[in-house]
């Protein structure tokens, strides 16, 4: 199942202006990369890989920055398709970490963690 990025994921991962979205360390410059490398791994080791450049990145104990917005559309179009377990379970886990995060730098990002985390708890 290496290979292709599903063409939804692709064309947002080529659309971000990934510089202009603060990661842990500063300007997330790498993530694209990151998540393109996640996408394509053909095994564990390649997504850990990937892996070990999203985390402390995207988000950090608890922590999420700015660069989560788009990473939570990339991993969404990714599960429009089907995903090897080592391939979907590194997203879903992204996506946990993204939602129960918090925002300290951005209320706008706080917001939309705070709304997700209501919706999918049911309040």
């Amino acid at each position: 199942m290496a290979g292709a990025v599903n063409p939804i994921a692709s064309r947002l991962i080529a659309s971000v202006d990934w510089s202009t979205y603060l990661e842990c360390n500063g300007p997330a410059v790498g993530i694209g990369v990151a998540l393109h490398d996640l996408l394509v791994s053909a095994d564990v080791d390649e997504a850990t890989s990937a892996w070990n450049r999203i985390e402390e990145h995207v988000f950090s104990q608890g922590t999420i920055y700015p660069v989560a917005e788009p990473t939570v559309s990339v991993m969404l179009a990714a599960l429009t398709e089907e995903q090897p377990s080592w391939r979907s379970g590194r997203i879903m886990d992204l996506l946990f970490f993204i939602v129960r995060g918090v925002s300290l730098t951005d209320p706008f990002l706080q917001l939309g963690a705070e709304t997700a985390r209501e919706k999918g708890s049911g309040f």
